[in-house]
């Protein structure tokens, strides 16, 4: 078999039966099987698939138990030479995974291949990222002053500078990402599966590539095969109370890669630049809480959030 497809949903139903049906329609000239792995979603998705999909493997979890652990979950499972994560907000265009498949089958050392990814209505959306470093903390850390973050030093990390237009060899702390990542059995036998330890979400795959470049294999980004990707939308659905924790988890994932990869001094270095963004950050939203008699809650629950993101700076990586 050419490719295994594994699909972590929670709450898409409508957008997973268009990726779906997208598979189905545009996918030819390559053996696939599409494996769904449903993270407790209380919409319809499962019955959808049932219905409509029979020949998919479907694999039901009770509750969301994260990106990372519904993917693995999949993995085991599946039987492809080429293993393809792919986000359920995604459809796909005539044979983007067959062309995929041939890059990635014709050169030994490409390890993990994605492809151009687009917003539903045509703009370019980010298709492969820098891995986490402390250029990139500081660029985050002062993106709040345009006039310098978009400066020529900073280029290099603001992705809406960048070129997606033609088909590249990934180097230079690039990875491929995007919802759209095809990585081949073998190399996930050599480095491993995802790392369960960074928790519902955010930066697993970035993990996961970060092994695969050590392992010494290259990434391609191929500029002629195309995905269009709605970007979040079952957190968009959520709570506010979700949406705080997923970004409660994504300093706590950040934290925890640095420590994984980079050791305690870049940890620390890290923290601080975080403790210094999150304080200024919770200062004018406390200058905006008590200056203005307008949206007071929401002031108050944004300073909630931060003060957790600061003391979340002096503790160490858990999952919620």
């Amino acid at each position: 078999m050419d490719l295994s497809i594994i699909i972590v949903n929670w709450n898409t139903d409508s957008l997973l039966q268009k990726c779906l049906e997208s598979i189905v329609k545009f996918t030819h000239g390559i053996h696939y099987e599409i494996i769904v792995v449903d993270n407790g979603s209380s919409d319809g998705s499962v019955g959808m698939v049932k219905s409509m999909f029979p020949s998919v493997i479907l694999i039901q979890n009770e509750k969301n138990v994260g990106f990372a652990s519904g993917v693995n979950q999949g993995l085991k499972i599946a039987n492809g030479e080429n293993m393809l994560l792919l986000n359920s907000d995604t459809y796909i265009m005539e044979n983007t995974f067959r062309k995929m498949v041939d890059v990635i089958d014709k050169d030994a050392h490409i390890g993990a291949i994605n492809c151009r990814v687009l917003y539903p209505d045509g703009r370019p959306q980010s298709a492969y990222s820098r891995f986490p470093s402390l250029g990139g903390m500081v660029y985050e850390s002062i993106s709040i002053l345009k006039s310098i973050s978009r400066s020529k030093i900073f280029s290099k990390y603001d992705v809406s500078q960048w070129d997606y237009s033609k088909s590249k060899e990934l180097r230079d702390g690039l990875w491929p990402g995007g919802g759209c990542l095809m990585i081949k059995s073998e190399v996930i036998g050599n480095v491993g599966s995802l790392d369960e330890n960074f928790g519902y979400a955010y930066l697993e795959d970035a993990d996961l590539c970060y092994r695969i470049k050590n392992a010494g294999y290259t990434f391609y980004y191929l500029a002629e095969a195309t995905i269009y990707h709605h970007h979040s939308y079952s957190v968009s659905k959520s709570s506010q109370d979700f949406k705080d924790l997923l970004t409660f988890n994504l300093q706590q994932n950040k934290f925890y890669f640095f420590k994984k990869h980079y050791g305690i001094l870049y940890l620390v270095i890290l923290k601080t630049l975080d403790i210094f963004k999150n304080t200024l950050i919770e200062f004018y939203l406390l200058m905006a809480y008590f200056f203005t008699l307008k949206q007071r809650e929401k002031y108050r629950k944004k300073i909630k959030l931060y003060s957790r993101l600061i003391a979340g700076c002096f503790v160490d990586h858990r999952i919620e």
